[in-house]
């Protein structure tokens, strides 16, 4: 496994899976001075946490015995926003709300609910159930109604009901980072030269992706939050095949249904990347969890050689299936 990551000049961890049981690979430098092998380097979690966004919808679909479900319009939280009257919960989940706006880094760190407001006033609204447009916004917008349906903030639902239920030890907000923890710096290289233009996030755009990318995490502790998605910690099994919308075509034949992508050989992949950075994660698993791969870099070529993240984590996968 090191010398095919070595060999696409990854820098990164990796939690593998095989028949239930996960191990670690740490390539590459977080900074100068630290590996990625100390136990505290943490990564942008970026698009991989949309999926916990999309739990908690559930579990308040649960809670609040359906009066918050898929079906309900988006009129109902946020009316001023354009077709807010034609867009459902669902197609905010599945990116078919009509909703589009770019990655954008505002001015200044933002707090939650002007986070929701920024991107209320910089997103553009076309007819849903058009089309799948992947954009931040449609979690940001659940985010904000999460918030109004429990009468929490964001970051009080995600510690109590993921971090704290799962008790996640390298996983945090933007703005809650241990002071032990290090952020992996973002990197990139040509082939030939590797740590080129360095760079740690931008905490203005950390603080705008509210529900969409905001956490730290190691693929360690996403593993966890993957199997507390179907083994009652946060969901059990029928709450997650509803998250995932199971039985039914996703628009566009993507497979991509509340945070994840969904295919029909009962595998799951998912990649998030941060702009303007060398951050990229991707996760390829089977839906139970027992084998698959986890890859959380900070470091990969630039421009992408033929095999692009997902090719490399399949290519993983592959291996981890055929190999004692």
């Amino acid at each position: 496994m090191t010398p095919l990551l070595q060999g696409q000049h990854i820098s990164g961890r990796v939690a593998i899976v095989k028949n239930g049981q996960s191990h670690s690979i740490n390539v590459g430098n977080a900074t100068s001075a630290v590996k990625n092998a100390d136990e505290n380097v943490v990564f942008p979690l970026a698009s991989l946490q949309k999926v916990i966004t999309g739990a908690i919808f559930t579990q308040l679909v649960n809670e609040t015995h359906s009066k918050l479900n898929q079906k309900e319009m988006l009129s109902d939280y946020f009316p001023k926003i354009p077709n807010a009257d034609k867009i459902t919960m669902r197609d905010l989940l599945d990116h078919v709300s009509g909703i589009d706006m770019d990655e954008l880094t505002p001015p200044n760190v933002l707090s939650e609910d002007d986070a929701i407001q920024y991107t209320i006033d910089n997103l553009k609204s076309g007819q849903p159930e058009q089309k799948f447009d992947y954009t931040n916004a449609n979690y940001t917008i659940l985010a904000g109604i999460l918030k109004k349906i429990a009468n929490q903030s964001y970051e009080q639902l995600v510690n109590t009901r993921i971090i704290q239920k799962l008790g996640l030890k390298h996983t945090f907000f933007w703005d809650q980072k241990p002071n032990n923890a290090v952020v992996a710096e973002s990197a990139h290289s040509d082939g030939k030269q590797d740590n080129q233009d360095p760079a740690f996030p931008s905490q203005a755009l950390l603080s705008s992706v509210v529900g969409a990318g905001n956490l730290y995490s190691t693929p360690e502790d996403y593993l966890k939050i993957q199997q507390g998605l179907e083994d009652g910690q946060i969901l059990i099994k029928d709450d997650y095949n509803y998250l995932a919308y199971s039985g039914h075509t996703s628009l566009g034949n993507n497979g991509y249904h509340g945070g994840l992508y969904h295919e029909d050989d009962n595998q799951k992949w998912v990649r998030g990347t941060l702009s303007n950075t060398s951050y990229e994660n991707g996760m390829d698993m089977d839906e139970d969890n027992q084998n698959g791969v986890i890859l959380f870099t900070n470091q990969h070529v630039k421009p992408e050689p033929t095999n692009t993240l997902k090719g490399l984590a399949e290519q993983i996968k592959e291996i981890v299936k055929t190999t004692d």
